[in-house]
């Protein structure tokens, strides 16, 4: 008999309850997070229980980055979205559903002027 055999079911639900808790940490960030795109400044609210907001003037930004691994582009569709302002301050937002999507926007909104 192995010392193990009789924390088998213990170790084996602590696991689904850290595999949960990471899941549902992810899914709270990707569905309760707002990006909103305007023609003069792009805002980002995200969080739940600390809420977090984020401004931009568009004629400020000068980069625009998405970082995704494997598991975010074939599973999530998602990826970090790194915005980069002049001097060079970098904000960084993860978890962002459809981050290529709202990339090529801010693009274009960037570009139109």
């Amino acid at each position: 008999m192995s010392l193990a055999a009789p924390y088998a079911d213990f170790l084996f639900w602590a696991l689904i309850a850290l595999a949960v808790a990471l899941l549902i940490s992810r899914l709270t960030r990707y569905f309760l997070s707002e990006f909103v795109l305007t023609n003069q400044r792009v805002m980002i609210h995200h969080g739940f229980l600390t809420r977090t907001s984020y401004e931009m003037i568009l004629e400020k930004i000068e980069s625009i980055t998405v970082n995704q691994s494997l598991s975010d582009r074939l599973i999530w569709g998602s990826g970090t979205l790194v915005i980069t302002g002049t001097g060079g301050t970098k904000e960084e937002f993860p978890n962002v559903g459809h981050a290529i999507a709202f990339q090529e926007h801010l693009n274009e909104a960037l570009h139109s002027k």
